[in-house]
């Protein structure tokens, strides 16, 4: 709370640079959410976008972001991800299913570790 009384809330930061700076994405579109997966890449990326997750909760954060925003049936076209809209639609869905479930994750880890906030976490795409 403010001086003034106000609520204030904290949102994370990049999420998808802080993986570029880990080693996790490359920098295209939906590297950042593709490591969200079980089977993406080497199998650290699910614990290391939960990592960023703690560190920004650490750091007093009250919304998580998924950095699911760019898992759009168009952008996955684009990017080879799926061959037509039909296919994309549902992996669109599994994509952002992923991260939040990562964030949610990292929530109950964090909870566990440090004990629940008054202030409740939320998640954001």
């Amino acid at each position: 709370m403010s001086n003034n009384g106000q609520i204030i809330t904290i949102l994370d930061g990049g999420l998808g640079h802080e993986l570029k700076l880990r080693g996790i994405s490359d920098g295209t579109f939906l590297a950042g959410v593709l490591a969200n997966e079980e089977n993406c890449g080497t199998g650290d990326n699910k614990d290391t976008v939960e990592s960023i997750h703690m560190d920004y909760l650490a750091a007093g954060c009250d919304v998580i972001t998924t950095n699911s925003f760019v898992a759009v049936p168009q952008r996955m076209i684009e990017c080879g991800l799926v061959t037509n809209e039909a296919n994309s639609n549902s992996r669109a869905s599994e994509l952002i299913r992923a991260s939040v479930d990562r964030a949610r994750a990292a929530i109950i880890k964090y909870e566990k570790e440090v004990g629940k906030n008054k202030k409740k976490k939320l998640i954001a795409g």
